[in-house]
């Protein structure tokens, strides 16, 4: 199918070291590690990448949908380098209109491939010639559709869920600053380095604006301004 094909292209082509993805479910499993190959066709540089799917993403963690889940509430972390501490995160339960969960976790990254981390934070890392690496924490989010839970959109329906949205994301941070100890938060020391994935809404709206208050960076914004993208 054309659509699988595209998508897998896009993962394999990236150069990308660490893959967030959304959506999943076991046959996206089986595309990526089983079936690239066969779905993707003849294309030589794309075989190469799909037959070497293994080794290019040697860790990964899928979180498949239970029956009782919504069957878009799947979610995965592909990556080059070794992954630690790896969470799901429910909010359905403390959180009125979220849907989907979040997955959490720590990447190991070499150093010379990082450029989020400042020389202090280097210092913190206990980055030495014997300990070239550094730890990224990420999370995956998957926040709420701005539809109805019955799947139906209404002029309003954008404005109505914008708060569900913006308390995912508070919920996020603050269950982050418990399982990482101490229980607040430094500005200083945001709980993740990166938070990717889809916010369903745009560029300034209420989660963003939220995130970007307590110091973090749009990346879309900064490295795919709305004039470049593509969907």
């Amino acid at each position: 199918p054309t659509r699988t094909r595209r998508i897998l292209h896009a993962i394999f082509s990236s150069g990308a070291d660490v893959v967030l993805l959304q959506e999943t479910n076991p046959a996206w499993e089986e595309h990526i590690f089983g079936g690239a190959m066969k779905i993707m066709g003849t294309t030589t540089a794309v075989v190469v990448a799909a037959s070497s799917s293994s080794t290019q993403f040697r860790y990964r963690h899928f979180h498949h949908p239970g029956n009782a889940d919504r069957a878009a509430g799947g979610m995965a972390i592909l990556s080059k380098y070794p992954l630690e501490n790896v969470r799901v995160l429910d909010f359905t339960k403390v959180i009125s209109g979220s849907v989907f969960p979040v997955l959490v976790c720590e990447v190991h990254v070499p150093i010379k491939r990082c450029h989020l981390f400042d020389k202090s934070e280097t210092r913190r890392s206990n980055v030495s010639p014997s300990n070239p690496n550094v730890t990224i924490s990420i999370s995956n989010v998957h926040l709420r559709p701005p539809v109805e839970l019955d799947g139906s959109a209404w002029l309003e329906t954008a404005r109505k869920t914008e708060p569900i949205r913006i308390n995912e994301v508070k919920e996020l941070i603050q269950r982050a600053a418990l399982i990482k100890g101490g229980g607040r938060m430094e500005n200083a020391q945001l709980p993740f380095h990166v938070i990717a994935g889809d916010f369903n809404e745009g560029d300034n709206a209420g989660a963003l604006a939220y995130l970007a208050s307590l110091g973090y960076i749009d990346a879309l914004q900064q490295f795919v301004p709305r004039s470049r993208e593509t969907h």
